[in-house]
């Protein structure tokens, strides 16, 4: 089995390495901007702007400490989302091993690899497959923690998961209330102090040396009060959760169909149709959409692919509990198990196929392609102590060798003190280049400048949900 595990591992890498090779996402080069600033001993900042712009602080600095040794920030940040991919499959595997046989632990792993959306980031240099590893392993010690194995130095790694994905702050609000709900001795507190160490040390460094403990990211993304869901977001959310996970929800109504029709087996009577472990992984994923859908924040998949692990979790257990409950026979047994298989590697063969590869070659060619040439462009015409003002502050930032004027505020606090108008901010600013594109509105007239374009460019969209093209334009500011 072992072998068998490996031989997956290897299969995904080399699947990760030839689909998607050339894409990285802007945001990873957000990660990278604050990986060189670190290593430079310029600080915890992006291009030189010391503002919490990052909702996933250690991964900064996991670039940083690998990028030490390889002296490549690209290479070190591709490789350190490859291996935490590697390792959340592995993870995976011997998670499910706690509460099923070797054949469901295996199929477990599968369907995790097969993922469509988990290959995509598998080699993108962004934190995604380490969120799912800590998915996994709060899902390792949840089986644990019911089998009173578990053991307190666990807990410690675990509450890195916050610097990770912020949404784990939730995920362990729920997690511990499960814990405290289920435990039939006492609760051991000192359990919530370690996996609470981490975050409370990166929240005293981030008053003292940012002056918040609030990310800009969540100010620029996420600054809707709760109840203001428009149908436009919860449409496009919900139509996420299926695409991701498609098959296993499709196995999981009709499990939970299956359920409810009579059957005199009699080990009905001892087989519960769910365990509290498959009910606090529902849980957990209903709330994670719940909340950003509540929020009015558009989820990308590198967002709830943290997830993932759980529903696969749930659609094993679904369908282990349906084949017990109608005492299937071996021949059955082995066909709805090689259906499970069968359908995840359909489905997300056809997806990565028509969807979310184009998507990504789609963005390489365009987004990627093209700002790279105008963080080049500007690098050559930087006189020493130039700015540029831009909407998409990843490649930019990291290649331009200009100081960064964020129009979207994700690392420039500043940018908020103008009330979020563009003009106010870029007059005060007086940015030597300007970059605008489709869907920033800027009143060009209004900024009493004289502009000289310098770039002019039509992109293919930046995304599954964005796919109409985006036009882009740099301009040289003399301003009066």
């Amino acid at each position: 089995m072992k072998n068998s595990l490996f031989a997956l591992v290897l299969v995904f890498g080399a699947a990760a390495l030839l689909l998607y090779r050339h894409f990285i996402p802007d945001d990873a080069f957000i990660h990278i901007g604050y990986a060189k600033d670190i290593l430079s001993g310029k600080g915890y900042s992006f291009a030189g702007n010391k503002t919490y712009g990052s909702t996933a602080p250690l991964w900064p600095l996991l670039i940083a400490a690998t990028a030490f040794i390889l002296h490549n920030f690209v290479a070190s940040a591709r490789l350190l989302s490859l291996g935490f991919a590697a390792a959340s499959i592995v993870m995976m595997y011997y998670t499910a091993k706690l509460r099923f046989g070797s054949i469901e632990s295996s199929i477990a792993a599968f369907l995790l690899a097969a993922n469509a959306y988990f290959l995509r980031w598998s080699f993108t240099g962004m934190e995604a497959p380490a969120a799912c590893f800590f998915m996994l392993l709060l899902a390792f010690i949840v089986y644990k923690e019911n089998d009173g194995t578990s053991k307190r130095s666990v807990y410690l790694p675990l509450g890195l998961a916050p610097l990770i994905r912020p949404e784990f702050c939730l995920v362990f609000l729920i997690f511990f209330s499960y814990l405290l709900a289920e435990q039939k001795t006492k609760f051991d507190f000192v359990k919530i102090i370690l996996s609470a160490l981490p975050l409370l040390c990166w929240l005293t460094f981030a008053i003292a040396y940012y002056g918040t403990i609030v990310p800009t990211t969540l100010l620029s993304k996420a600054g809707d009060p709760f109840f203001s869901t428009e149908i436009y977001t919860l449409l496009r959310d919900a139509k996420l959760l299926l695409s991701e996970n498609l098959v296993e929800i499709g196995f999981i109504l009709v499990a939970v169909t299956m359920f409810l029709l009579p059957t005199r087996n009699p080990k009905l009577i001892t087989t519960k149709r769910i365990n509290s472990e498959t009910f606090l992984f529902m849980i957990l994923t209903f709330s994670f959409f719940c909340f950003y859908m509540l929020k009015n924040v558009a989820i990308i998949s590198r967002y709830s692919l943290m997830i993932t692990p759980l529903v696969i979790l749930v659609t094993v257990d679904f369908v282990g509990r349906v084949i017990q409950r109608w005492n299937f026979s071996t021949g059955t047994k082995r066909f709805a198990w090689v259906a499970l298989i069968a359908g995840s590697a359909f489905y997300n063969s056809l997806f990565t196929a028509f969807i979310v590869k184009p998507d990504a070659d789609r963005f390489y060619e365009g987004f990627q392609k093209h700002y790279t040439e105008i963080a080049e462009l500007l690098n050559k015409l930087n006189t020493g102590n130039c700015h540029v003002a831009t909407p998409d502050v990843g490649i930019i930032g990291v290649y331009s060798g200009c100081g960064i004027y964020d129009l979207g505020g994700l690392v420039d606090k500043d940018w908020y003190n103008y009330n979020k108008s563009t003009e106010e901010y870029l007059k005060a600013k007086k940015p030597e280049f300007i970059i605008l594109r489709t869907g920033v509105h800027v009143r060009l007239p209004d900024l009493d400048v004289s502009l000289q374009k310098i770039y002019d460019a039509t992109l293919a969209g930046f995304g599954i949900n964005a796919t109409q093209d985006t036009h882009v334009e740099v301009y040289r500011a003399h301003w009066q």
